[in-house]
């Protein structure tokens, strides 16, 4: 199958994108306009009965000011029968379209109408006691006596000579005809009124009238509405239902000034559907007409769109052929002319790629390789030591300071680098791990290599000044010889790596060559991985504690819990050897809470035995602290052991608490809430800063031992053993030193005010029972 060329792809793209935007258009604003529209449509129906109902009772208001001016005239209040009956059907003429005729009643009800004299009497009607009364009133519906017509009749007292009332009376269809007067009926909308008993007063379709039912029944219809009996005791609002299977719309108003008639409009659900048609219709000719226009308009943008994209196209092809060279001839001043300088620019990064960091400026790893294959190629029977430097621990440097901060580490490594080994060497970078090599000509032994190495090591180590920080940075060094331990490049660097993530986890000799030893070691840490995943189930973690001792009175008021390792055949395995692995392979937070929940039961019951009050301090890894159940993991250690929550402290590192500064400060804070003591171990090694200590919710600091081992002797050291302890006791802080090793050392600290010394000086760690034996015997 051919494929579509770019030109048709985008005027397909460009009419595929205007279609469906017109449409999903069309549909949004249909069904938004619909809504709209509908709401229109029963706002203005609702204010149209409003409206009609203020109409209608000025109305009937007009009319009983119409009988009451009638009826405090001279004539009808002392003219005779006659001038009275005369006057009325003069009157009468002039407002033919509003009454039906007039008619005069004494107080015993007999009346004369404009039409007859002497018509009947009215006495049982229900209006004529109450115009009795002095009241001008409108009535009920009732069949006229004289007509035989459904009316209504608007009355007024009259006074003198035996006079009663004077009457207009009004047609039911005349009443119907008035209130529906602007009411589209063509569409089905029709209006009528009902009486307080909810009973139809007015209604239209006046041929369902039938004269005889008014005896017989509340009304004068067979109509009949279901709803009517909801709305007769309401004021206004609206409802649907259904008449002959056709949803309609219902609108009601109560009249003002009467006995709470109301107004009824019924508007029919086709007449909504018949607007909105008409709406759509309008839409839909617009949408077509804008799809037509949208074709002719993408024909155009695509033949414009596409000439400048295929010869970009082009020269990209070229350029993937590998032609670094090529660059695109388009000049245009718009995107695609941008587009064209930015592929310039690119095929000359890509080129400077091809062999450089970008980072760094250094060759990459790719051109080092095929570079180093080369000098390989033409030593004769020298040696060569290919190098590999990592730092250590760098993605805590990336998490405390910021990646910006490491990009400068890195860079300002290569400089040194590159200032040690001259131009002569070539360097390259992979992520935080820099290759090089020197040459064995330019050493009489491999022990001056060996020194040289060490030198350019520490020139590496040296302290980093960036922005306003000073960085101690520790880094290794792997080194792997040729052809000693292999001629081809790719194993050359494996072996380099291996070599040096070999004594990543070394404190002090950070450099290594390469030897089968280094694999077999690899070999042997798989081995005790596999031991350590056994090791909990099959109980070999032992506890020993090592005592807190106060350094005013070098009593014991406290253990630090710290865990061993009994292997069933490598024999005692200390923490710096397992740790890491079970940091590595997930298995510390698990060992934590053992730990955790083990050395709290084990020191309530030193306690109970003594009937004493030493505080437990326990080590928690990051990864416990991070977990979203700690504080509830801490809970139920308490609960279950019964240890006093202030005879708890957690001990964290300074790396823990900048992970996440606010997670850290809530943490605490929980802690510190449930009576839980907290410490910042090895104070002084790792990235925190005092800012963010004065935040904590702490109790203690403990200052590490690397301060406490030439302290005595060592200036700098005893300064900064004595600025912290008296930092932390500014901010109310206790202070430990750990590994305090004789008594010099203890008196200095003394001197100083430290408040805890820890250390072989008074304790090496014991299993629990040397304690107790220690404790019964003093």
């Amino acid at each position: 199958m051919q494929s579509i060329n770019f030109r048709n792809k985008i005027l397909i793209l460009i009419s595929t994108i205007i279609v469906i935007f017109t449409l999903t258009v069309i549909i949004a604003i249909t069904n938004s306009f619909n809504w709209i529209l509908e709401d229109i449509i029963f706002q203005n129906e609702i204010n149209n009965v409003a409206q009609k109902s203020e109409l209608t009772a000025n109305w009937f208001e007009e009319k009983k000011s119409d009988m009451e001016i009638y009826a405090n005239t001279q004539v009808v209040q002392h003219g005779s029968w006659q001038e009275k009956l005369s006057y009325l059907r003069t009157e009468l003429q002039k407002r033919e379209n509003n009454y039906s005729f007039f008619f005069i009643a004494d107080q015993d009800g007999n009346y004369s109408t404009t039409i007859k004299n002497n018509a009947g009497n009215i006495s049982d009607r229900d209006y004529f006691s109450k115009v009795l009364s002095g009241k001008t009133v409108i009535s009920e519906p009732v069949i006229s006596k004289s007509t035989d017509k459904p009316i209504i009749v608007i009355s007024s007292p009259i006074a003198g000579n035996n006079l009663s009332l004077l009457a207009g009376t009004i047609e039911i269809k005349s009443l119907s005809s008035y209130i529906n007067r602007y009411t589209n009926t063509q569409e089905g909308i029709y209006s009528f009124l009902i009486n307080s008993q909810g009973n139809i007063v007015a209604h239209p379709n006046q041929s369902n009238l039938n004269n005889h039912l008014f005896y017989n029944y509340s009304s004068f219809f067979d109509y009949r509405y279901d709803f009517i009996e909801k709305i007769k005791n309401k004021e206004k609002g609206n409802l649907t239902f259904r008449e002959n299977e056709t949803e309609m719309h219902a609108f009601y108003q109560t009249i003002p000034g009467t006995e709470n008639w109301k107004i009824v409009s019924i508007l029919p659900q086709n007449y909504l559907q018949k607007s909105i048609y008409k709406v759509n219709k309008i839409i839909i000719i617009i949408s077509v007409i804008t799809i037509i226009l949208a074709f002719i308009l993408s024909f155009y943008l695509s033949h414009n769109i596409a000439k400048p994209i295929i010869q970009l196209k082009n020269t990209f092809q070229k350029g993937a052929s590998g032609n670094l060279n090529i660059r695109s001839e388009i000049n245009s001043n718009d995107e695609i002319g941008e587009a064209a300088e930015s592929f310039n620019k690119m095929m000359g990064v890509i080129k400077d790629l091809t062999y450089n960091d970008s980072l760094t400026g250094l060759p990459n790893i790719s051109f080092f390789k095929k570079e180093l294959e080369n000098h390989l190629y033409e030593l004769k029977n020298d040696k060569l030591y290919l190098c590999a430097v990592g730092i250590d621990d760098f993605k805590s440097i990336n998490d405390s300071f910021g990646h910006n901060t490491g990009d400068q580490i890195l860079q300002k490594l290569a400089d040194r680098l590159s200032n040690e080994l001259k131009s002569e060497h070539l360097i390259s970078r992979v992520g935080d791990e820099f290759y090089f090599y020197i040459k064995e000509r330019k050493f009489k032994s491999k022990t001056i290599a060996e020194k040289r190495l060490h030198k350019i090591l520490s020139h590496i180590n040296s302290d980093y000044f960036i922005n306003e920080n000073i960085i101690y940075l520790k880094s290794s060094l792997g080194v792997s010889v040729y052809p000693d331990d292999s001629k081809k490049v790719d194993t050359l660097l494996k072996n380099a790596s291996l070599a040096m993530h070999s004594v990543k986890k070394s404190s002090s000799d950070k450099m290594s060559f390469y030897s089968i030893n280094v694999d077999k070691n690899i070999s042997e840490k798989k081995k005790l991985e596999n031991d350590l995943a056994a090791a909990l189930k099959n109980e070999e973690f032992i506890l020993h504690y090592q005592s807190f001792n106060d350094s005013q009175n070098e009593k014991i008021i406290g253990f630090e819990v710290l865990i061993r390792w009994q292997h069933p055949t490598k024999g005692l395995i200390p923490p710096g050897v397992f740790i890491p692995l079970a940091e590595e392979n997930g298995f510390i937070k698990e060992i934590g809470n053992w730990v955790l929940e083990r050395s709290c039961r084990e020191i309530k019951k030193l306690n109970d035995y003594f009937d004493s009050d030493y505080y437990l301090s326990v080590n928690v890894s990051p990864e416990q602290f991070i977990d979203k159940d700690f504080i509830r993991t801490v809970e139920n250690v308490l609960q279950k052991t019964e240890l006093k929550a202030e005879n708890l402290e957690l001990e964290i590192t300074e790396r823990t608490t900048v992970e996440n500064i606010d997670y850290t400060i809530d943490v605490l804070n929980k802690l510190n809430k449930r009576g839980v003591k907290t410490a910042i171990d090895d104070f002084g090694t790792g990235y925190s800063s005092l800012n963010y200590i004065k935040r904590f919710a702490l109790n203690t600091l403990k200052i590490d031992k690397s301060f406490i081992d030439d302290f005595i002797n060592n200036n700098n050291n005893r300064a900064i053993v004595n600025t912290i302890i008296t930092l932390a006791h500014n901010l109310n802080l206790k202070v430990v030193a750990e590994g305090v090793e004789n008594k010099e050392q203890a008196q200095q600290l003394k001197t100083f005010g430290c408040d805890i010394i820890q250390g072989y000086y008074y304790s090496r760690p014991i299993p629990l029972e040397h304690i107790i034996y220690k404790l019964k015997s003093d």
